[in-house]
């Protein structure tokens, strides 16, 4: 059992394979999922009009992208 800081929050947690506490993770994978919406309806939509559209941050969604999280919905 290893402990860790949530790189987001800063909060002490048991690491289970990620970066992230279950709260912080439940959330990033909300917005992952707001975002993925919105990209259903516009393919062609740029960064800044998700982050227009969702109050999501350029650089969450830049880190989706990295991740390969969008490989054709």
């Amino acid at each position: 059992m290893k402990l860790k800081n949530c790189k987001n929050c800063g909060k002490v947690f048991i690491e289970k394979n990620s970066e992230l506490c279950d709260k912080c993770h439940q959330e990033q994978e909300m917005k992952y999922i707001r975002v993925k919406d919105y990209l259903w309806d516009n393919d062609q939509a740029t960064i800044d009009d998700i982050h227009q559209a969702t109050g999501i941050s350029k650089n969450v969604i830049r880190k989706f992208v990295r991740e390969g999280r969008f490989k054709r919905l």
